[in-house]
């Protein structure tokens, strides 16, 4: 149910109850492992109009909502397989498919019902683990779209009604990446690094061709360490954001806007007091450079914050 105290949310009330059966199996052969699934879903509109949509909310103020309607079944399945080489290395793939219908009543800008959106999900990579918890990942990946249904950002108004409607696309959209996970054993039992790293091409087709998709980040980063000796803790965590592009919120008029393109780091220390009812005084700076961005239209980063408090941990008694 929406909006409900949704942050980002921009629209009319939609309130929806899916319900789902599913299939799933798995083998083990020797070192090879193989699973599948089916996935029958259906959902119930009790009532919805439009929302979360690109451009300027206002317009869809007066859209008519879809009320008491059961949403045509979908069928998804998934196949996986993974194989241990050695007790430390392993290699992996998955993949899922499946249909996305358009809701009732949705047209397209040439005032047409949407094709069945087809989308096809596959990761393929290893695993190698190091000392008791280390672990290091490679993963390349790939999310295909076939008749993608996305918001166009126009609306229509019948004649002979009045009703308003929101207009969607139909168009070819995939994303294609790779993804590394480093999280090496800790060092002197204290100190726990983590990093990862996403690049990935997002293309999407617009005139009979594919180019490339700005909505989308290039480049996702992440890292940082968590330290602990005996009652003194500290967590350093940093992510890089590469530019991307966005007209929600945003008037026709105005076009998309540049978002991202930032690096942040946050600090949390903290000393932990003995005893039945140990306290916990920390510090913790959000946005330590103070960087200036945006990943919402309209919502800016509000800068460097600074927290300080104590925490209180109650034991629960022994029977």
């Amino acid at each position: 149910m929406a909006p409900n105290g949704k942050r980002f949310y921009t629209g009319k009330r939609c309130d929806t109850e899916t319900f789902s059966a599913v299939i799933a199996d798995e083998q083990q052969l020797g070192r090879i492992t193989l699973d599948a699934g089916i996935r029958l879903t259906g959902t119930y509109l009790n009532e919805y109009a439009a929302f979360n949509i690109e451009g300027d909310g206002g317009l869809f103020r007066d859209v008519t909502p879809v009320t008491d309607e059961w949403e045509a079944p979908l069928i998804q399945g998934t196949i996986g397989a993974s194989y241990d080489h050695t007790g430390n290395l392993s290699f992996y793939f998955n993949s899922a498919a499946g249909q996305i219908k358009p809701r009732p009543g949705t047209l397209t800008t040439s005032m047409t019902e949407p094709e069945n959106e087809t989308r096809l999900k596959i990761d393929i990579g290893s695993i190698y683990k190091t000392g008791l918890s280390g672990k290091y990942s490679l993963t390349a990946f790939g999310v295909f779209q076939k008749n993608a249904i996305v918001l166009s950002g126009a609306t229509s108004i019948s004649v002979e009604t009045g009703e308003v409607r929101v207009l969607y696309l139909n168009r070819d959209q995939n994303q294609m990446g790779i993804e590394f996970e480093a999280m090496p054993p800790p060092v002197r039992n204290s100190i726990r690094p983590f990093f990862n790293f996403t690049i990935m091409r997002s293309l999407m087709e617009d005139d009979n061709q594919m180019v490339t998709n700005r909505e989308h980040p290039v480049l996702i980063s992440s890292g940082g360490l968590y330290f602990r000796q005996k009652a003194f803790d500290l967590n350093i965590l940093c992510k890089y954001v590469s530019p991307f592009e966005n007209d929600r919120f945003v008037s026709a008029e105005d076009g998309p806007r540049t978002l991202g393109d930032f690096f942040v780091a946050d600090i949390n220390g903290g000393y932990t007091t003995k005893g039945s009812v140990p306290l916990r005084f920390y510090l913790r700076v959000r946005n330590l450079m103070d960087s200036r961005y945006s990943t919402v239209n309209g919502y800016p980063d509000f800068g460097r914050l600074l927290y300080a408090g104590v925490q209180v941990k109650f034991r629960k008694e022994k029977d």
